[in-house]
């Protein structure tokens, strides 16, 4: 469970992403195994998050996810439409390292973010351009644990 940037418009602030798997665009799992590994959520997990969210009528989306080490590369902005334009819901920084190593671990995982930034803003501007973002992202978080932890029960 954690946070995201999203990196399609029609996702909105805290708003779930179920990562089906991730692009492993940062360093921690390549000194695990190499790049060509893929990182991918068990599927019995990702099943049990779709089912209580669905269950619950909580929107959410479902698909790949990219994680990187840094927000503040001078490209950033063209990764990010890159990875935008080939259908990649958010960014964050720990999900493709965890499911790599889970995987290697032979342990279940899966990963769901809560996304607090829009696509196209900075963190800071995200957050600050929401009257209610505290209540909107807070919402987010709580649906989010409350599907990992049935999610975790059931598998």
């Amino acid at each position: 469970m954690g946070s995201a940037g999203a990196l399609q418009a029609n996702i909105g602030m805290g708003e779930l992403i179920i990562a089906e798997g991730a692009v492993r665009d940062e360093g921690g799992s390549k000194s695990y195994i190499a790049s060509e590994f893929p990182a991918i959520s068990d599927h019995r997990l990702v099943a049990a998050l779709q089912t209580f969210l669905s269950d619950q009528n909580i929107d959410f989306h479902l698909g790949i996810v990219r994680s990187h080490d840094s927000f503040y590369r001078d490209d950033e902005e063209a990764i990010c439409h890159y990875w935008s334009q080939r259908g990649v819901l958010g960014a964050d920084m720990e999900t493709s390292a965890l499911l790599t190593v889970g995987r290697l671990r032979q342990l279940q995982v899966a990963s769901i973010l809560n996304n607090v930034v829009l696509y196209q803003q900075d963190v800071q501007a995200g957050i600050n351009s929401y009257v209610d973002a505290e209540a909107i992202t807070m919402q987010g978080e709580r649906h989010a644990a409350q599907a990992a932890l049935v999610a975790l029960t059931q598998s």
